[in-house]
């Protein structure tokens, strides 16, 4: 047994609203199990300008914990590695758990003008941050393969930078052995997660033109989310048939393998995505793209539609639209993807045990 301390300004939650808290709930879960974890949360800041220096490691914070105390030091994101003296170091575990130089640099090959010139700054910046010091940690985690390789080409060792499978969030996943299956031939296509700019770019625009080019008015779309209302707008202006909820208690409740298609069109991001892994861990059909299923295991699974672009996105929208199942179909579906879910679990329990090693 290990003596730990989790240091975040991330408190660990496993409802994950709209937070990255359920990722942080899920290790601690599992370290718990055989290991004395303390947690030690920082205040989170509001002032915008104090969130973007804390976003690129300036903290004004003085560390005063007595951390001679523990054999392991966990950082959750890995900017808060700045604020633990220099001597103590040696001992800590940084969390990324994404490469945010990685983002950037993606963000640049979809973007012009002004914004390709704050996101080639912010891509610098990091790109710097990364170099200087996470070379000082015992360990780098990330959650993303190509995550893994920017960073240790940062001149690190590939043995000190370590890809970790992101778990399953618990809360938000479905009970597959006593799912009972209702019979509906109506598809509800949904949109939920971060559809800012960042990470979606003008690929709503462009999908929600190419639906109304095909009179798509008759595919029945849900928006998820009080930061994309403005897509819920967008698809009323072009008359499709759209509805919105700002916010559900229960991720579960837009989780119906029979009926609902999570559609999730990511132009940008690191790591794996959390949103895609759990889709398809609750027996959902979903149409992304290649960044989507980065880092995720697909390859004997069916009903997961990886497109190349908005033309696509939305033939396959049709195509699912007006595809009939039987119960035998998404009986099968759901208990390979039980069996998905069973590995996953595996690869974590497993990563968690050789994370404090």
């Amino acid at each position: 047994m290990k003596k730990i301390i989790w240091i975040s300004n991330i408190n660990p939650q496993k409802t994950n609203y709209g937070t990255p808290s359920g990722l942080p709930w899920e290790i601690i879960g599992e370290l718990k199990k055989n290991n004395q974890v303390d947690l030690y949360i920082m205040n989170n800041a509001t002032n915008k300008i104090v969130l973007f220096m804390n976003r690129i490691g300036i903290f004004f914070f003085n560390c005063k914990l007595n951390l001679s105390l523990y054999d392991v030091i966990v950082v959750y994101p890995n900017v808060i590695a700045n604020v633990i003296p220099k001597k103590y170091r040696n001992k800590v575990i940084s969390i990324g758990p994404d490469s945010s130089s990685l983002l950037f640099s993606r963000l640049l090959e979809n973007s012009f003008g002004v914004k390709r010139f704050k996101y080639c700054l912010y891509e610098k910046i990091f790109a710097f941050l990364e170099k200087k010091w996470l070379g000082e940690l015992k360990k780098i985690i990330v959650v993303g393969r190509e995550d893994k390789k920017v960073i240790a080409a940062r001149g690190f060792s590939m043995n000190n930078v370590f890809y970790f499978h992101h778990p399953l969030l618990h809360n938000d996943l479905l009970d597959l052995d006593n799912y009972k299956i209702t019979m509906c031939n109506k598809k509800r296509f949904v949109f939920s997660g971060d559809l800012s700019n960042y990470y979606v770019g003008d690929y709503i625009d462009k999908l929600i033109r190419i639906l109304y080019c095909k009179k798509c008015f008759f595919i029945d779309i849900l928006v998820v989310g009080q930061k994309n209302k403005w897509a819920y707008y967008k698809m009323k202006d072009y008359d499709l048939n759209v509805a919105y909820m700002a916010w559900i208690d229960d991720y579960k409740d837009i989780c119906h393998p029979e009926s609902d298609i999570h559609c999730i069109p990511l132009k940008a991001g690191a790591g794996t995505k959390n949103r895609v892994l759990t889709a398809i861990a609750n027996g959902l059909e979903i149409i992304t793209t290649p960044i989507g299923i980065e880092n995720i295991l697909i390859d004997d699974l069916s009903d997961v539609y990886v497109v190349k672009d908005y033309n696509e996105f939305a033939d396959r929208m049709i195509e699912l639209h007006n595809k009939k199942y039987c119960l035998l179909e998404i009986k099968k579906r759901i208990e390979k993807r039980a069996e998905f879910r069973r590995k996953i679990d595996e690869n974590f329990r497993k990563d968690v045990a050789e994370l404090i090693q």
